[in-house]
């Protein structure tokens, strides 16, 4: 049926920014440190801040939805909050929730690429 016709392989790149009903919700933003921006060169990884109540799958989803990619394994760790002083005053700086994203190898995210 396919005699005479090329097929062409497609294999996988970059992929284009969609839309996703959930990522808003999970996602909070981007964290590019140092230290992530060695996981994405290494590992192809990517760190993101999210929303406390986010799960591995609301997180994976919104990810694959959002940046068209294929997540290959999630961790999220809780980040505490940690008291801050200066001179005599006393402060709390807030914790937060982070998760960090393995996508399939040859993929990326294009808007956070190091």
């Amino acid at each position: 049926a396919t005699e005479g016709k090329e097929v062409k392989e497609t294999k996988p790149t970059q992929m284009k920014l969609g839309k996703s009903e959930i990522a808003f919700r999970v996602l909070a933003k981007p964290r590019l440190t140092e230290k992530a921006s060695l996981r994405m060169a290494n590992n192809n990884e990517y760190v993101f801040v999210v929303y406390p109540d986010a799960s591995k799958h609301s997180v994976k989803k919104a990810v694959q939805e959002l940046y068209g990619v294929q997540v290959a394994k999630i961790q999220i760790i809780n980040i505490p909050a940690k008291q801050i002083r200066f001179r005599k005053s006393v402060g709390w700086k807030s914790g937060y929730k982070k998760a960090i994203v393995q996508v399939q190898p040859g993929q990326k995210i294009e808007g956070l690429s190091a």
